[in-house]
């Protein structure tokens, strides 16, 4: 997310400083901020997905010939995507809001879920209302479908890519490095 670059530039998070712990990366990426490129597309995607399925949803609420289930439906992942970009815009700054079912949700089970609950149901929901239900797409629509699958098409690249592991790798060494009992 841009939010979360902008957080990340504010409190920078532990992996993005490795020069502390000594590291020396061979990661030639192309960064800005010290982010990854691919890593701001992601979340300035994250960003323009959230509000234009905020944007439909108002679209959905205004018509009257939407069945409530499909609506309770829209609502529900719309819940969803609201919470999962809250969760990857804190990325693990409030340790306990992270640790719920017995584990740390990591960066790529976010990603994952998003993927699955969040851009999967936005763009079935969109074609099902707008050429089902409607017999009409509307630009909300179109707007929404492009930037669900921009979304999942740049979290699908970082998850194949393995771009949302260095930051797991960082994170664990510091613990233990945290952890560590002196002499």
């Amino acid at each position: 997310m841009v939010c979360n670059t902008i957080v990340n530039c504010i409190f920078p998070p532990p992996w993005l400083e490795r020069s502390r712990l000594g590291l020396r990366s061979s990661d030639q990426r192309r960064r800005f901020a010290g982010f990854p490129i691919s890593k701001i597309f992601m979340s300035l995607g994250a960003d323009v997905d959230l509000i234009t399925d905020w944007v439909y949803f108002e679209r959905v609420q205004s018509l009257d010939n939407i069945p409530g289930f499909v609506t309770g439906l829209l609502t529900f992942f719309l819940a969803v995507t609201t919470c999962l970009w809250v969760l990857e815009v804190i990325e693990g700054r409030i340790g306990g809001f992270q640790k719920c079912f017995g584990f740390r949700l990591k960066n790529r089970h976010i990603a994952w879920a998003g993927l699955v609950f969040e851009d999967i149901p936005q763009i079935i929901l969109t074609i099902v209302i707008d050429l089902f239900l409607v017999n009409d797409i509307s630009s909300q629509g179109i707007t929404n479908i492009s930037a669900s699958i921009h979304d999942a098409i740049t979290r699908l690249k970082a998850l194949l890519d393995n771009e949302l592991e260095e930051n797991d790798e960082i994170e664990s060494l510091l613990s233990k490095v945290s952890n560590m009992t002196p002499v």
